[in-house]
């Protein structure tokens, strides 16, 4: 009886989906890419809510790497075609990792519209996922009008300078004037021509990148003018439950036009310690909260719509400081705790600068490159770069030596670090044994990528969507900040972090690169602990952010 009925239930689903798909041809059109049957559940949702929502906000909570993507477009499409907009302007807004992607879906999910690249300096044409740059004399920014359909796509560093209200300014800072006294004002850079125009739809991805409402590009994006707006991001908030007011005011600033009024009426507040600090959502205010996040559009996890992915293992490996390590590491401990009798709050300039020497010790032996009084900060100050010998990185190595690399399996390892430092020695070390490889007339053994800050987009595009699963190359490594989303790099299973952020959604993203479709394999988290050290504290401080996360975005209880 029970499988008859669990056959019929089957059949049903399948019939269901089936359906589905054949609205979705009906209305968008059949397309190369087919949809999920949750992607059509989504877009259903989404649309629906772009439409009848007054100032057409919308937004996509899920973990679902590109899949989350091609939702995005499609609801582009659809929003297009059945609002029937002649001429669309589509702003997306992405990471400049992350910008590959949306050069090999856009041809697919939007083929008549013209995909233009927007930079600092200039402006390019992108063409089979490749982007040709336009000489300044053609079209140095966008024009006001586009008499054709356009995607134009722009990272987020775009719009950290604007010059909107600057004035000329002569060599002393004094504003310039023209013949008839007025103030001459500075010419519009490239941020003031995106945010000047309307556009049909606005899609800021991974939108938990506005979670400080007083950034430069904050305060610009959000004056960008949409007639839809849409927001994407698995991570709602990465450290604090405050920190989605952002992403909410920019899609419903009427609904939340007041940052106080959110902080007010949601955030637990302790101020126990001489000053406020959020540590949670109001246990009475959690539903309410929950419902309004998801008012605006679906959360799904990774385990929901990709039950296939296994689940990371995750394994610690504990080392020790090294003598000088750890004498510089009580020092600075000691400078804590006689700032914190004084009352200087954790977040002070100082008490910062120090913790995050205290964190980067924790990774390689300090060197002391000056050590001056600095009369403005009343205190001595010293600067200090990474140097060997280091434990962490000795672990890396073994790490190596225990992946397999031959005809047979290769095994390819992730590193990523908050610091840059620790990247350069890997570098050295890797160097220095593929030179010795090569002297013995062998294949270097250690062949490597580096995902560098100063890469343009293209390089970056390339290094992890075709060098690296290519399988010619054993290591790939970047910072956290840099490589930690919108890339996938599923032919490694394996992933190292040589220390935590303090934000546990950045770490989530860090494993998301290995842990998203495309891997086949048990997926392997690597954490290297130095013993006795803050690399502790912060695993526990990232245990209780996670849990202020799950009140809001976890499964209901």
């Amino acid at each position: 009886m029970l499988d008859q009925l669990q056959t019929a239930i089957t059949a049903e689903r399948e019939s269901c989906d089936r359906l589905l798909k054949k609205e979705f041809e009906y209305r968008l059109g059949p397309n190369t890419l087919p949809p999920e049957p949750y992607q059509l559940e989504d877009l259903e949702a989404l649309y629906k809510q772009s439409t009848t929502h007054p100032l057409g906000g919308s937004a996509n909570w899920s973990e679902m790497g590109a899949k989350k993507t091609t939702t995005g477009l499609w609801l582009i499409q659809r929003l297009v075609e059945e609002q029937k907009i002649e001429n669309a302007s589509i702003l997306i807004v992405a990471p400049r990792s992350g910008k590959g992607t949306f050069y090999k879906w856009v041809p697919e999910i939007l083929p008549g519209f013209t995909i233009i690249d927007v930079g600092s300096q200039g402006l390019s044409i992108v063409k089979d996922g490749k982007v040709i740059k336009l000489p300044p004399s053609k079209l140095k920014y966008l024009p006001k009008e586009m008499d054709f359909p356009v995607v134009v796509i722009a990272h987020y560093q775009i719009f950290s300078r604007s010059n909107k209200g600057k004035f000329k300014e002569d060599e002393n800072g004094m504003p310039i004037r023209d013949e008839d006294g007025a103030i001459v004002m500075a010419e519009p850079n490239q941020a003031d021509h995106v945010v000047d125009r309307k556009w049909t739809v606005f899609w800021l991805d991974e939108a938990h990148r506005i979670k400080d409402k007083n950034t430069k590009w904050t305060e610009v994006l959000k004056r960008t003018k949409a007639r839809y707006k849409h927001v994407s991001t698995g991570t709602g908030f990465i450290n604090r439950p405050q920190e989605i007011w952002s992403p909410l005011n920019l899609i419903d600033k009427d609904a939340f036009g007041s940052y106080w009024a959110f902080y007010d009426l949601y955030c637990e507040i302790d101020d126990s310690e001489g000053y406020s600090r959020v540590v949670g959502v109001k246990p009475e205010m959690k539903d309410d909260l929950r419902m309004r996040v998801r008012t605006y559009g679906p959360r799904r996890t990774l385990n929901e719509v990709m039950p296939h992915i296994k689940e990371p293992l995750h394994v610690t490996r504990e080392v020790e400081l090294n003598p000088i390590q750890r004498k510089m590491y009580d020092e600075i401990k000691t400078q804590l705790y006689a700032l914190d009798k004084q009352g200087v709050p954790i977040y002070a300039a100082n008490v910062l600068s120090l913790l995050q020497r205290l964190r980067a010790i924790c990774v390689a032996t300090p060197e002391v490159v000056s050590d001056e009084y600095d009369e403005k900060l009343d205190r001595r100050v010293q600067k200090v770069k990474l140097t060997e010998p280091s434990s962490k990185l000795d672990e890396v190595m073994e790490i190596l030596e225990g992946l397999q690399w031959d005809e047979d399996d290769k095994q390819q390892l992730v590193i990523f670090s908050n610091f840059v430092g620790p990247l350069k020695l890997l570098e050295a070390r890797f160097n220095k044994s593929n030179q010795a490889a090569m002297e013995m007339g062998i294949e270097p053994d250690l062949p490597y990528l580096w995902l560098r800050q100063e890469d343009d987009d293209e390089t970056r595009y390339r290094k992890w969507a075709e060098l690296f699963p290519s399988m010619e190359y054993r290591i790939f490594m970047s910072t956290l900040q840099l490589g930690g989303e919108s890339i996938s790099l599923t032919s490694a299973r394996h992933l190292v972090f040589l220390d935590r952020s303090w934000s546990p959604k950045d770490n989530s993203q860090g494993i998301g690169r290995i842990r998203r479709p495309g891997q086949e394999g048990q997926p392997i988290v690597i954490n290297i602990e130095a013993l006795r050290t803050t690399d502790q504290y912060i695993r526990d401080v990232n245990a209780v952010k996670h849990g202020w996360f799950m009140e809001i975005f976890g499964d209901e209880e």
